[in-house]
């Protein structure tokens, strides 16, 4: 007789279902109508055959988004956002696609948090605000060394995806224009 290859999601689906959380992955099944469900159904049982903490991450993901499709927006990510879209009115390029990936990670702080600064921060620049502490840090270096521009750049485009400017970038881009003029005395 000729083995069939199977992949695991199709021995999931047919092995032993006896197992609560696969018994609770069969219950969603039948209550779950959001876009997408089905894949995170099975990154749900994906989660409990690798076992550890992420099946109650992914679970209370699915929870979320549900409770999301239907409406319910009273998760406190979710009111920050609301309440930005009320207090400011987005108009950037792609601001839909962001305020979606936000929605989406709304679950998660630290994903959220980051896309909830890049939303204000994209805006703000957009609008021409350049009032936040590092874009002004940015505006007030007088760089010469060859291809500061790139450097620059690369650090506003790391402001505008959400991250703050640390003391090693603002360092950095400061010694590279002292090494530049030739000072050598490396204060740190």
């Amino acid at each position: 007789m000729k083995e069939v290859d199977t992949t695991s999601a199709d021995w999931i689906e047919l092995g032993d279902r006896s197992h609560p959380n696969l018994k609770l992955v069969d219950k969603l099944k039948r209550k779950l109508s959001y876009d997408g469900h089905k894949n995170n159904l099975k990154e749900l049982e994906q989660a409990h055959i690798k076992g550890g903490y992420n099946f109650k991450s992914v679970l209370d993901r699915i929870k979320g988004l549900e409770k999301m499709s239907k409406g319910d927006r009273s998760h406190p990510n979710l009111v920050r956002l609301n309440k930005l879209r009320r207090r400011t009115k987005l108009t950037y390029d792609g601001w839909r696609d962001d305020f979606e990936e936000a929605e989406k990670n709304h679950l998660n702080a630290f994903f959220f948090d980051v896309r909830f600064n890049q939303i204000k921060r994209k805006q703000k620049l957009s609008v021409g605000d350049r009032s936040d502490k590092d874009v002004k840090f940015l505006d007030s270096l007088r760089l010469s060394y060859p291809n500061w521009e790139l450097d620059w750049q690369a650090q506003l485009d790391s402001y505008t995806r959400g991250h703050d400017l640390t003391d090693h970038d603002k360092f950095r881009l400061s010694e590279r224009q002292r090494m530049y003029e030739g000072d050598r005395s490396h204060p740190r």
